[in-house]
């Protein structure tokens, strides 16, 4: 009885001492929820130097306070470290934009286009309406590029787009990145005018067709500011393919 008596004390001393060993041990709470419980060295500035409970190389280690929520020193007792708040703008939702380029070449256009709330997908309408006159040809009239293939949507009347946009790598509507690449394709609905010769050649007209196109897009935006942005991209018809092309460089005002 007195030996099983012996031991339980034994026991009980070496529980108490292990115990008390914890107990003295430092426990840090990092902000994504991770708790870690080491022997704290020094708090140098922003860092924090400590070694591994029960590590008898000496290896010390460092963590930045910037990952740490609060502290529970043995001897001290609570330490937070409070976080200041960084404020992150946030992008407009809603766009209204024009092409420069097909504005130089009197194809005056208006677009609207609205984000989601995920930042990641948009769609847009837009208007173009060619002022030019009936025989002019865009830029076959200047570099004479085969008439199956037009730059800045030339001949048209006008062409009704509904766009869908695809922001590959913004997935938010926070302003963290002045450059947003983007993918889209688009449905063009309008007249196009068709050149007619009379019987004998001598006498050119025009009639008004009904011409549906499917397009697709790749460019940037660059954002100048929260409600200010300059895209640049490349659009080309996929149906008919290569013939209605437009380079475009524009600007949008986010409201």
């Amino acid at each position: 009885m007195m030996k099983i008596l012996h031991y339980s004390a034994v026991l009980f001393l070496i529980l108490f001492l292990l115990s008390g060993r914890t107990l003295c041990q430092d426990i840090i709470y990092k902000t994504d929820g991770t708790v870690m419980s080491i022997d704290v060295v020094s708090i140098d500035g922003g860092t924090i130097i400590y070694k591994l409970p029960g590590d008898v190389s000496g290896k010390l280690y460092y963590l930045g306070i910037s990952v740490i929520d609060s502290l529970k020193d043995a001897s001290l007792g609570g330490v937070t470290f409070p976080k200041q708040d960084v404020t992150v703008g946030r992008i407009k939702r809603n766009y209204i934009g024009t092409d420069l380029y097909n504005t130089m070449f009197r194809n005056v256009n208006l677009s609207f286009e609205r984000l989601s709330p995920s930042g990641n997908t948009s769609f847009s309408v837009e208007l173009l309406i060619n002022l030019n006159p009936e025989n002019f040809w865009g830029v076959n009239e200047y570099w004479k590029f085969t008439h199956n293939f037009y730059m800045y949507y030339d001949p048209f009347y006008f062409f009704t787009k509904f766009g869908f946009t695809y922001y590959p790598f913004n997935f938010s509507l926070n302003n963290i990145g002045a450059i947003r690449p983007y993918l889209g394709a688009s449905l063009l609905l309008g007249q196009i005018r068709k050149e007619e010769w009379t019987i004998d050649y001598y006498e050119v007209h025009y009639s008004k067709k009904f011409a549906a196109v499917i397009s697709w897009t790749i460019g940037t935006k660059i954002y100048l500011a929260n409600g200010f942005a300059i895209r640049a991209d490349l659009e080309v018809s996929v149906i008919p393919f290569l013939v209605f092309n437009s380079p475009e460089v524009g600007i949008e005002i986010g409201f």
